[in-house]
């Protein structure tokens, strides 16, 4: 008699059973015995005369690929796709701004080491003597003016590595009234004018003038600068456009040159080797000094002087008035007039007022041998006599007298005795002399200036 085979509730719990096992004890399910997996599906007795054919698998038991495509056979479109649709489009109607945007992007400014090392490569020639300054940097600046432009600041201590220095007037390094730079001026002019007027020359050679500087800045001097400049980029690299400010304060903080731009004999005030030209020089001048002296001294002896009268001026010629008399010729001036003249120029020359003296004279003067003068000339005149002879002791020798020489002018004709000395020479010159001068009151103020004034020696006196 043939078994039955057992009886499946239905068909997928056959199928799930023969696929997924059978429960444990536990109520677990585990695999089915590898022989039930590998046997063959052969009666297991030779009584059994029916085989065992398991049944077809359903459609759950089958795996279908999912359906990425639709009806017409085209794949789905997704959102995403068009995102990357709308950014590829974006993309090349802006195709010439890619550039901008990803240099807006990854170089947006210039860095701190670009900016710093751009400003010490330019500072060097954008500072006066900036070549000897050391720059320390010590702040950054960078601001955006617009897109692709910036403008960067930086800010530190300026140190300089070499001393600077400026020239040097002689009146710094000498007092003029021992012969000094004015005094060799003023030789020079009254050489000139020996030459030109008596033909005579000076035998002695002019001096040589040092050549003088002073140090305006010391090494190691430190001051704040500011230091500004515009860059612009360039695809992702920065490049420098101009510099707006270059500047340390104070402003005239490193004046001045270094010494190898000035001549190789040039001495620095304040040592050994200036203060040896300086004395040299003071030399030099005193003998040219009298050398000059000598010229004229020279020159009057061998040319008598007389008092000319200007060829456009058709002025009498008055007598010269002797040293025993006083006469007073009847003239709108009054005596006080002239004695207040007279005596202004006795007090100035007394005390060697040198600007006192030039205003007693106009501008400009018919200056004894000297010729027309400026105020200026006529002061570098007397300023060259009176370091000749810087002590005046001066006096009245006879009472002046005024005659009317045009219709504005007047002749005022004195004698006085002059005693001149200079104590650094240990000279002395002394003696009389007549003086004519010429008059004239101003139009502004009514003052009495003297317009002519010349001179002859009546008598000179030994030292």
């Amino acid at each position: 008699m043939e078994p039955n085979p057992p009886e499946a509730e239905n068909e997928d719990s056959i199928t799930e059973e023969r696929s997924t096992g059978i429960p444990s004890s536990e109520g677990k399910w585990q695999p089915p015995p590898l022989a039930s997996r590998h046997s063959s599906s052969l009666p297991s007795s030779p009584g059994e005369a029916k085989w065992s054919v398991p049944p077809a698998p359903t459609k759950r038991d089958s795996i279908s690929p999912p359906n990425l495509r639709g009806q017409s056979g085209f794949p789905r479109i997704r959102i995403w796709h068009l995102l990357v649709l709308a950014l590829l489009i974006a993309v090349a109607a802006n195709w010439d701004k890619v550039p901008i945007l990803w240099a807006e992007i990854f170089s947006r400014q210039p860095t701190d080491e670009w900016s710093r090392a751009m400003a010490r490569t330019e500072m060097s020639t954008h500072f006066e003597n900036g070549s000897l300054l050391e720059f320390k940097i010590d702040h950054i600046t960078i601001l955006r003016a617009e897109s692709g432009i910036v403008q960067i600041m930086t800010t530190g201590l300026a140190t300089l590595r070499e001393a600077l220095y400026s020239d040097a007037s002689l009146d710094q390094a000498i007092n003029e009234k021992t012969s000094g730079a004015g005094s060799l001026k003023a030789a020079r002019e009254r050489a000139d004018l020996v030459r030109q007027r008596k033909n005579l020359s000076i035998m002695e050679p002019e001096p040589t003038e040092p050549h003088l500087v002073r140090q305006t800045s010391p090494v190691g001097k430190s001051v704040p600068f500011q230091f500004e400049f515009q860059a612009h980029r360039e695809a992702l690299r920065w490049q420098k456009d101009k510099v707006l400010n270059a500047s340390v304060s104070p402003a005239d903080a490193f004046e001045g040159k270094p010494l190898n731009s000035f001549p190789r004999n040039a001495a620095t005030i304040g040592t050994s080797e200036a203060a040896q030209q300086v004395s040299d020089f003071i030399s030099q001048t005193q003998r040219y000094v009298s050398a000059v002296e000598e010229a004229q001294r020279t020159a009057e002896q061998a040319t008598p002087v007389t008092v000319p009268v200007p060829a456009s001026e058709a002025r009498p010629t008055s007598p010269v008035i002797s040293t025993d008399r006083a006469e007073q010729i009847s003239s709108p001036l009054s005596s006080t007039d002239i004695t207040g003249l007279l005596n202004a120029w006795l007090t100035a020359l007394n005390s060697a007022n040198i600007q006192e003296l030039a205003t007693l004279y106009s501008d400009p003067v018919d200056y004894y041998d000297e010729g027309l003068l400026t105020r200026e000339r006529l002061i570098t005149s007397i300023a060259f006599y009176l370091s000749r002879w810087p002590v005046q002791r001066p006096s009245l020798a006879s009472q002046p007298t005024w005659s009317q020489s045009n219709g504005t002018d007047y002749q005022v004709v004195f004698a006085y005795n002059f005693d001149a000395r200079n104590p650094a020479t240990s000279k002395r010159s002394r003696g009389t002399a007549q003086i004519v001068w010429l008059v004239r009151r101003k139009i502004d103020d009514g003052k009495l200036v003297i317009v002519s004034a010349r001179e002859r020696i009546l008598r000179r006196l030994k030292q």
